[in-house]
C-alpha cells in the first residue's frame, strides 16, 4: 500500500510544530535559508530566504525560488512550523548569485556575496 505523502507531510509539520513550541526563541533570523514542509505536495521543498520575522503571529515573510530554471521568485509569509533551516551548498550559491544579478537585486547580491 502507498503511503499518503499529504498525510505524512501534515504529521511531520505538526510534529515540527511541536517541537517548536517548546523553544522559546524565535528559531529564524533575517537572511536564514528555509524550506517550505508540510505545506501540501506542491509546496513541499521550495526553498527561500527570511526576509522579515513577525514573533507575534509566529510567521516569517520568505522570498521563495520554484527552482525552475525561469528564474521566478515570490515573496509570501508562512507560519514558522511549515518552515525548517535548510543549508545552502556552494554550487546552489553560485546559482543564487547568479540569479541576483538576473533580477537586479543588489542587497541580494551583496548578502549571498558576503556569505549572509
Amino acid at each position: 500500500m502507498k503511503r499518503d505523502d499529504s498525510l505524512d507531510s501534515l504529521v511531520y509539520a505538526y510534529q515540527h510544530k511541536i517541537q517548536m513550541d517548546k523553544q522559546s526563541a524565535f528559531p529564524y533570523k533575517e537572511g536564514d535559508w528555509v524550506e517550505v514542509i508540510g505545506v501540501g505536495e506542491g509546496y513541499n521543498g521550495i526553498k527561500g530566504y527570511v526576509l522579515e520575522l513577525d514573533e507575534v503571529k509566529k510567521k516569517v515573510k520568505v522570498r521563495c525560488f520554484n527552482g525552475s530554471k525561469e528564474n521566478t521568485s515570490v515573496i509570501v509569509w508562512m507560519y514558522q512550523e511549515f518552515l525548517k533551516l535548510s543549508p545552502v551548498h556552494d554550487e546552489t550559491k553560485k546559482e543564487l548569485i547568479d540569479l541576483a544579478l538576473d533580477l537586479n537585486d543588489a542587497v541580494w547580491f551583496y548578502d549571498l556575496v558576503e556569505g549572509k
